[in-house]
């Protein structure tokens, strides 16, 4: 049945579509996949006013009054969709990026049964009356049913490749940096695009078989080969660009998409978040095809804007494409894409075909040809095999990837997928060429020094972090710190860091070196040692593991802080390290410290306590201590000694045992302490995401001032995890604590709703933080110090706030600001000597520079 549409309508459409076909037309000199051809009917008589789209995207056209059209987009596709009411659809493999002068012949003869156009209200519709909610309601219904859960057991065979390169190039740039080697890739460079270039710098590519076991829920994936061509872009940058691509299950209700939580359009929660529009429903053979669009109800929502095709009467998704609203801003980002295409099998369930992710990232508001780092990640999924099952041992023996090469495949591998259109010859001979280019690597090292912190010194030596090279504090006056490390790759199985400080105060030079040994790659054993003689603050942080020296900080204190920082421990430290990984996320560890602590500054600030009858102010303490992480669900990469993690939601699970011996290498003091650490991120449906950590711990015995828990504290101006702002060091000191803090983001829910603050693209979040705690009758008897322990035992310390989050300009908005009270409890605390007196309220800023 066809249903009349108005003339107003339309002349709507056809004028929408014509204008969008003069835009496409502008940006075909800078395409990927061109095509242009005619439409005609059986007869041979051009058509005019025919749908011609690449499918499963918005990205589409209308034939002129001749039947022609001319069709481009930045991003490959392999379909072309060819449509008009009253004749049979087309659709037509692209088999090249450029298709020319094709000819399109539709026959007149398989009407469609029904077309719906719902356009999108200027008021929302409430769901109920959405024609989309009731194909939705069946979805939700069936999607357990659908994909790889439709069979006991499934197997496939899955291509996975992953492109780092920059768009946008012209020829000058190019000439400058290629110099000798601009004119053995200029032509395969023209071909990415005719007026600017596009220039690969490293693409990745793997081929696994998959196996499934859906009654025993388990998977065992083999990896057949893998090959990495180009060069090596590192440091933070490209770091985050490459963790954006998580595997993503649309069904799910919530999305992990560049660090940020977004509402899935196929959640069941989705109509807080999308305006829904069925555009029409085909029926082909047995079948019901509906396309509905889906765009966020409020621009700067965490949403996607798309579209998806669902069949019925399985109501499963055959095609959908989200991409990523500009006005959410997210950092970095220019744009976001998301392709997943589905396959038919027996009769009823569709199961994935490809997925494709495309992200384009600038450090500027992107505009017209400006440079882009680009990020592609293309999977391919062949050769299904359905219900034959294999043993339970069969699942079960998986292997770990424990080294970098250790699936790498010659030519003679590849030869067999050469001709596969998913495996681009193209991209590899450009980076063969430009694998050696001296100028590429120079713009690398620096992109690597500037944003990763490292430059190299010498082959195998690197300087950094160049920020944390200056400090200052109280005791030591400015700071100079110079750090080294050693480096080849990312999977180096050897790894030294180092580093000397000397402080123009109190004329005295610092060190600190470790080194760390992937001793064995399945299971990781790791093994490490190291030594140091600086200044600390211990009342910033309780809970360490395996990493005994924390080099990833500058110092003690910050230029920017409030009140006087006294409170500094000279402590020598040497200590070895033995960690057990049973797997990615579960490791089991001992490591043995020997530390001679006393204080930085004796005149300021005592330490002393009473030790068999006398004084003392300095202790050599020697501690034993075994720990058990458990991180399940994390996505962990890399095979060298140092790994690196994904972004994905998983809780985290640290439980520390540490013992004091006494009379072990000098040690005099006895004592037990157990620490319990737990981290998790809630998704709370439309309303954000929470961050939630609690940590407690206890010492058993009689211990002095370095060895009790001062509770985390924080005088600079900016933001640290797991501190309280608004107290001085060591204003609490505990033997047993209980402590939590949760970090609630709004994610627009609220900021979206108040003008003022929506016109500034501003987020909202809102924080509390506790402690709780007591120390005993018999520390409290031994203190000699000049601290007192003030212990929150008669009620909770807290403190609480609000701030505002997505904070910059451009691309650049990783800042935040917050505004934080604390308790009365507090004010109830003596105050020690050369503390500043407790503010009440404070203005924080922080930084976190990820997506």
């Amino acid at each position: 049945m066809l249903i009349k549409q108005p003339k107003e309508f339309l002349l709507k459409k056809v004028t929408y579509l014509l204008l969008s076909h003069f835009l496409l037309n502008l940006s075909v000199l800078s395409a990927q996949t061109m095509i242009s051809g005619i439409v005609k009917d059986a007869e041979g008589v051009p058509i005019p006013y025919v749908n011609v789209l690449f499918s499963g995207t918005v990205i589409g056209t209308i034939t002129n009054d001749a039947g022609e059209f001319v069709l481009s987009s930045d991003a490959t596709h392999d379909e072309l969709a060819v449509s008009l009411l009253g004749y049979s659809s087309q659709k037509l493999n692209l088999t090249r990026k450029r298709n020319h002068n094709i000819v399109v012949t539709l026959v007149e003869g398989e009407q469609l049964n029904e077309v719906v156009v719902v356009l999108k209200p200027k008021k929302r519709l409430r769901k109920k009356e959405n024609p989309a909610y009731s194909i939705l309601k069946q979805i939700w219904a069936k999607k357990r049913k659908n994909g790889v859960h439709s069979f006991a057991a499934l197997e496939y065979q899955k291509f996975t490749s992953f492109e780092v390169g920059i768009k946008n190039l012209d020829s000058s740039f190019l000439k400058t940096v290629l110099q000798k080697d601009f004119d053995s890739v200029r032509s395969a460079l023209k071909q990415q695009n005719s007026s600017k270039a596009y220039m690969p710098l490293n693409l990745k590519e793997q081929v696994e078989n998959v196996y499934t076991n859906d009654s025993l829920d388990l998977e065992r994936t083999v990896t057949l080969g893998e090959r990495t061509s180009g060069l090596e872009p590192r440091g933070y940058f490209f770091e985050q660009m490459q963790r954006v691509f998580q595997d993503i299950d649309v069904y799910k209700n919530r999305i992990l998409f560049a660090d940020k939580v977004f509402e899935s359009p196929l959640s069941r929660n989705g109509f807080a978040t999308y305006d829904y529009v069925l555009l029409d429903s085909i029926a082909v053979e047995k079948e019901k095809i509906y396309t509905i669009y889906f765009f966020p109800r409020r621009s700067e929502d965490l949403a996607f804007t798309g579209s998806f095709t669902v069949s019925a009467p399985s109501y499963a998704l055959t095609k959908i494409n989200m991409r990523i609203d500009p006005a959410i801003n997210l950092n970095f980002v220019s744009g976001l894409n998301l392709e997943k295409t589905f396959l038919i099998a027996n009769d009823s369930v569709y199961l994935p075909r490809s997925n494709r992710y495309a992200g384009e990232f600038s450090v500027v508001k992107k505009a017209e040809n400006a440079k882009t780092l680009s990020v592609i990640k293309n999977e391919f999924f062949d050769k299904y095999s359905f219900n034959k099952p294999k043993a339970e041992a069969f699942y079960k023996n998986q292997k770990m990837q424990v080294a970098e090469k250790e699936f790498q495949e010659e030519k003679a591998f590849w030869d067999a997928f050469e001709n596969n259109k998913n495996y681009s010859k193209d991209t590899r001979s450009i980076l063969t060429e430009i694998k050696n280019n001296s100028k590429m690597k120079r713009i690398l090292q620096f992109t690597d020094f500037f944003t990763g912190g490292y430059a190299n010194i010498v082959p195998g030596v690197q300087f950094g972090k160049w920020w944390n090279s200056f400090n200052n504090n109280d005791v030591e006056g400015n700071r100079l710190r110079l750090g080294f490390r050693t480096f080849k790759t990312m999977e180096d199985r050897f790894r030294s860091n180092a580093y000397i400080a000397y402080g123009f105060g109190d004329s005295k030079m610092k060190y600190a070196f470790d080194v760390k040994y992937l001793l064995k790659q399945d299971p990781r054993i790791t093994v490490g040692a190291v030594y140091s003689k600086d200044f600390e603050q211990l009342g910033s942080r309780l809970l360490k593991t395996k990493n005994l020296i924390d080099f990833s900080s500058g110092g003690t204190n910050s230029y920017l802080a409030r009140g006087s920082n006294y409170y500094l421990s000279d402590i020598e430290r040497f200590g070895v390290n033995l960690d057990f990984g049973f797997s990615n996320n579960f490791h089991v560890g001992l490591n043995l410290i020997s530390e001679q602590i006393a204080s930085a500054a004796p005149d300021f600030f005592s330490i002393a306590s009473i030790q068999n009858n006398r004084v003392v102010s300095e202790y050599k303490h020697v501690q034993l201590n075994s720990y058990i992480q458990y991180t399940p669900r994390r996505n962990v990469f890399g095979y060298g000694v140092e790994q690196r993690f994904g972004v994905n939601l998983h809780p985290k699970f640290i439980l520390k045992y540490s013992q004091g011996i006494n009379g072990l290498f000098g040690g005099v003091l006895d004592y037990n302490k157990v620490q319990l650490s737990y981290n998790q991120t809630l998704l709370l449906n439309f309303m954000g995401n929470l961050d939630a950590n609690f940590e407690l711990g206890k010492t058993y015995g009689v211990v002095p001032l370095p060895l009790l828990n001062a509770i985390p504290s924080n005088q600079g101006y900016s933001l640290k995890p797991k501190t309280f702002s608004l107290l001085n060091y060591y204003d609490m000191v505990a033997d047993s604590y209980l402590m939590g803090h949760f970090e609630h983001h709004f994610n627009g829910f609220v900021s979206n709703k108040v003008p003022l603050i929506k016109k500034f693209k501003l987020r909202t979040l809102a924080t509390f933080r506790f402690a709780y705690g007591s120390t005993s009758a018999q520390n409290r008897k031994i203190n000699q110090s000049n601290i007192q322990y003030n212990s929150p035992d008669s009620g909770l310390y807290y403190e609480y706030g609000f701030g505002f989050e997505n904070i910059g300009y451009g691309n650049v908005r990783f800042f935040r600001i917050d505004f934080i009270w604390r308790s009365p409890l507090a004010s109830s605390f003596k105050l020690n000597p050369y503390s500043s007196q407790l503010p009440d309220f404070g203005i924080r800023v922080g930084a976190k520079p990820s997506l």
